[in-house]
Order: C-alpha cells, then structure tokens, then sequence
C-alpha cells in the first residue's frame, strides 16, 4: 500500500471494511467522491490523473495519509500550474476557502506580477492582508509599484486597506510621491493614518537635509585638501628653483 500512514496503522484497519477518509475534523470536509476514488486508486499504485480541479484535494490528502509519491506530485502539479491556479482563484467570486492557503501561498509568491490586477481589489480584505504579509516575509525590498499598489487598495477598498501599511517603510519613499498621494486621497484618509505618513515625510526631509549637509561638508573637506596639495605642489616648485639659482650662483 502506498501510504506510510496505512501501513503504520495496518492492524487497527486490517478488518474494517469501511475507513472514513474524511471525517468531520478534516478542514478538507467537501471533498466529492471522486477525488476519494483517485486517491484512494493512488494508494493501491494505480495511475491517476492530476488535474486543476483535484490537485489541491489531493495535495491535502496525501500530507494527511503521508503518501509521499503523491504529495510529490502533486506539488509539481500545483508548482508547474501556478498561473491557472492563480486565475481560478481570482475570477471566483467566492473561493473555495479550504484550499486558501495554497492559494495563498501562490499568489504571495509571484503579488508583483498582478499589482495592476483589479481582481485582487475584490477578494477579501483578510485574503489580501494574509498574501500581503507573505509576499513581504519573503521580498524584504519595496519599490514605487508596491507603494502604488497599496494606495490603489485605499482607493479601491477604503479605510479598511490602511492595515496593508503595517509593513511597509516608508522612509526610503521619495517624499514627492507620498505627498501627491496624499493630496489624491485629501481627508477621506484617518487622522492617525495621515499623521504616520506626514511623520515619515518630515523624518526623510530631515535625512535627506543630515545627507546633504554631510555631502557638502565632504565637497569642502576634499576641496581643502585639494588646494592644500595645491600649496604644497607650488611650494615645493619655488623650494626646487631656489635650489637651482643658488648652484647656478655657486658655480659661477
């Protein structure tokens, strides 16, 4: 049999003549009979035939019954079938939220790829926070794309979207940006949200003036330096034809 699980528990289920493969504690409850069939096909080294629409039930099964071959395969599936899987997950209207953590996990990985899509603005606002999170675990950069993003989500969503914010830097934001987005949005934004962003604003002017400062301070130090060495080239010069005029002076 190929499942490690089954094998394990062979003698509790030798005699039964009816296992229930999905009980009422599986988070994969609505599983149809047919997927139950392939699986359980799988199981006895019959050839099934991975699919969009049983690949995530078969997934979970097979971590539930460690059946390793089968939880391979249809990783590869899922991996090699990301961007139908994506698609299915976007034009539902409702999403299957047993599989949303695959989804999840999909779309996390490959969000820059569908900043522009105005689908992700329709699924729910705890999906999207999740798939937010995710994608920022794993990319520690931000660009001017993501930043647009989320504010797209203030416009598209609302207030509620303001959550998305928590984990972002701002400071590295070029203050003319955050200011024009800013006025798009004017007081339909919450005060505290406003007043984070205007505090982020002053500490990157602030910054932007300390580099300033230190690169003009610099500027001055090399310039010194420069027509210190200058002074010391011309000096060496009149040493050098001082030199010259008193041998001149002394062979004569």
């Amino acid at each position: 049999m190929n499942s490690q699980f089954f094998s394990r528990e062979l003698e509790k289920y030798e005699f039964i003549q009816y296992i229930n493969i999905v009980d009422d504690f599986d988070m994969i409850l609505f599983i149809s009979s047919d997927i139950v069939e392939t699986f359980i096909s799988f199981i006895h080294n019959h050839d099934i035939q991975l699919t969009l629409n049983n690949a995530l039930a078969l997934y979970s099964l097979s971590i539930k019954y460690e059946v390793t071959n089968l939880v391979d395969q249809s990783q590869q599936y899922i991996s090699s079938h990301h961007v139908e899987l994506i698609e299915q997950f976007l034009s539902t209207q409702n999403p299957n939220e047993i599989w949303s953590y695959i989804y999840e996990d999909l779309l996390s990985e490959r969000l820059e790829d569908y900043f522009t899509d105005e689908r992700l603005f329709k699924i729910p606002m705890s999906t999207l926070y999740r798939v937010f999170n995710k994608y920022c675990l794993k990319h520690h950069s931000q660009n001017l794309e993501m930043i647009s993003f989320l504010f797209n989500c203030l416009t598209k969503i609302g207030p509620e979207a303001e959550i998305l914010f928590e984990r972002v830097k701002l400071q590295n934001v070029p203050i003319e940006f955050l200011n024009s987005k800013l006025m798009e949005w004017g007081s339909s934004l919450n005060f505290n949200f406003v007043r984070s962003i205007f505090l982020t604003s002053t500490i990157e002017i602030n910054r932007q003036l300390i580099l300033k400062d230190k690169e003009k301070s610099n500027e001055i130090e090399k310039l010194k330096e420069r027509m210190q060495n200058k002074i010391d080239e011309l000096n060496n010069e009149i040493v050098q034809i001082k030199n010259q005029w008193q041998m001149t002076l002394c062979s004569l």
